[in-house]
């Protein structure tokens, strides 16, 4: 079966791009290394590629530092993190907002999970990654999680320590030795078992009240506008909203997409055909999506569609869209095309 693009929330990597710009570092020197030079371009809640996101915090890392994470993720790190963290700071406890991001977490990310094992005195929040990644990327994920973690028990008036135990991946080179303290008191590091990050949380702090509680917009949101970001788990679905993402930027290539999904492209071509699709067929798609979205809207010039889709000129955008639509560019601009079809457009 093939297997899908691992994919998350473009907010993910927000705190980062924030702390660069307030250092005056370039950030998008980073997002183009990792194939996100379209990051900007995207919206918070948007997917986007879990190993470019990936790769980006790598080489920030190569030039800030192996404790880059430690560093960089402050208490506002929640606040950069959209809706999904908006919805955890809307509760009331550390236990209340932990159970949230269980419950909204495949919104968030396709590969990545959070569980919690309660005892009698206190609590482990275990992180796990579904991909294999290299001990480096692993140990930088976790960090970044940890730290993330760190922020939220910050929000409460417990006493220390606020985190009694850290297991993670230990660097390859520099093992524990620029993330001994986490800015808390008592909290042990040890190496991870199985490649899981787990934090113990005493009990008392896990159930303590926050100091504030942002504004609770849960009982008036069900979600049902916020879809699981796995989709139908198709690889043509995942596949097809990388390839959209990329067209912000540049055109998409076959070569980009493998990259993404981090395998071969003779591999990913084989997986595509599985589903009846081709890399050609999801380019078609994001083109038609993103030229008639804009020609309903009325706001782009039709030469600067054509050009922002990757065509060569106006004149092959107007054969596209007859294709598309059956009618011409004009005749779609400023219309309510888009709201009005009742079944998908054909590539």
């Amino acid at each position: 079966m093939p297997r899908v693009i691992p994919l998350i929330s473009a907010a993910a990597i927000a705190p980062i791009v924030r702390w660069l710009a307030l250092a005056g570092r370039n950030a998008q020197t980073y997002l183009d290394a990792a194939d996100l030079g379209y990051w900007p371009a995207v919206r918070p809640e948007d997917p986007v590629p879990l190993l470019s996101v990936v790769e980006f915090l790598r080489s920030a890392a190569h030039v800030e530092g192996p404790d880059f994470p430690c560093r960089a993720l402050s208490d506002a790190s929640l606040l950069d993190l959209a809706r999904f963290g908006r919805e955890i700071l809307g509760a009331s406890s550390p236990r209340n907002a932990l159970l949230r991001v269980q419950t909204i977490h495949p919104r968030h990310c396709t590969h990545e999970q959070i569980s919690l094992v309660e005892s009698a005195d206190s609590v482990q929040i275990r992180h796990q990654m579904y991909w294999p990644f290299d001990p480096e990327a692993l140990h930088l994920i976790q960090q970044y999680v940890a730290m993330m973690v760190v922020s939220l028990m910050r929000f409460t008036d417990a006493s220390p320590p606020l985190i009694t135990s850290v297991e993670m991946e230990p660097h390859p080179d520099f093992g524990f030795d620029l993330i001994r303290n986490f800015g808390l008191s008592g909290t042990e590091i040890s190496p991870a078992t199985s490649r899981v990050l787990v934090l113990t949380i005493p009990l008392n702090v896990f159930d303590h009240q926050f100091r504030k509680i942002a504004r609770d917009r849960s009982a008036a949101n069900t979600n049902q506008d916020w879809p699981p970001m796995r989709g139908d788990g198709s690889l043509t679905h995942s596949a097809g909203v990388v390839v959209a993402a990329m067209l912000k930027d540049r055109p998409p290539t076959i070569e980009r997409l493998a990259r993404a999904a981090g395998t071969s492209v003779r591999s990913l071509q084989r997986d595509l055909s599985g589903e009846g699709t081709s890399f050609s067929a999801l380019l078609d798609v994001a083109r038609r999506d993103t030229a008639l979205a804009e020609l309903c809207s009325g706001k782009m010039p039709v030469r600067d569609i054509a050009t922002a889709i990757g065509f060569a000129d106006q004149a092959t955008l107007t054969r596209a869209v007859r294709r598309w639509t059956g009618t011409t560019p004009l005749k779609v601009r400023g219309s309510d095309m888009l709201r009005r079809r009742s079944a998908p457009l054909k590539p």
